[in-house]
């Protein structure tokens, strides 16, 4: 897509079961074949499905200016704690800079990174990047028989925990399923 334009350059209708960057290379050829000679192309933006090394390499050989979200691991995880000089650029925002050399690459190459600052964004979405911490949930039951009678009182998270069991960001949007919310009930059994 050219962002400026809003224009779709080429597009490929492929199975569902394919990874994002399979084919890569031949989608850009075709993509660029596409464009007037004269054309300008300021930075190629992908998500973090391209970032494989094979684009990578293919962009800087045609020296095409790119933004590429990266995936994360744990190397990455190490490089971006150890940064240590951060330049804020809007409320809650920060961003830095630094090498980084992935597996099977020859050479590193410039990474940027953003990040937000949940306690001053609370508003901000996503996973946290170097901490995911959990939660702990407290239920509790008490119970009494008689003869054919069982009575029981129950709480379920009487902590009320605003947690989420699972989260998924395809897509670039968060989904996710939060833990259900304090729950105080009574149940009363007969048995014939």
């Amino acid at each position: 897509m050219l962002a400026e334009a809003k224009v779709v350059v080429h597009a490929w209708l492929r199975s569902g079961n394919t990874a994002s960057a399979r084919g890569v290379k031949a989608f850009l050829a075709e993509t660029l074949a596409r464009l007037p000679a004269d054309f300008r192309l300021y930075a190629l933006r992908a998500d973090s499905g391209f970032f494989v090394t094979e684009f990578l390499v293919e962009l800087e050989r045609r020296a095409l200016p790119y933004a590429i979200a990266v995936r994360m691991n744990p190397h990455l995880r190490r490089t971006v704690a150890g940064i240590k000089q951060w330049t804020p650029f809007a409320r809650g925002l920060e961003a830095a800079e630094t090498s980084y050399q992935a597996y099977g690459w020859q050479a590193p190459r410039r990474l940027v990174v953003v990040r937000e600052t949940i306690r001053e964004r609370p508003e901000a979405r996503g996973r946290k990047l170097l901490e995911v911490p959990g939660y702990t949930t407290y239920s509790a039951s008490i119970g009494v028989s008689k003869d054919q009678w069982d009575v029981n009182v129950y709480g379920e998270n009487l902590a009320n925990s605003h947690a989420a069991v699972f989260e998924s960001t395809q897509e670039f949007i968060l989904a996710d399923t939060p833990l259900r919310p304090r729950v105080i009930g009574a149940r009363i059994d007969y048995r014939f």
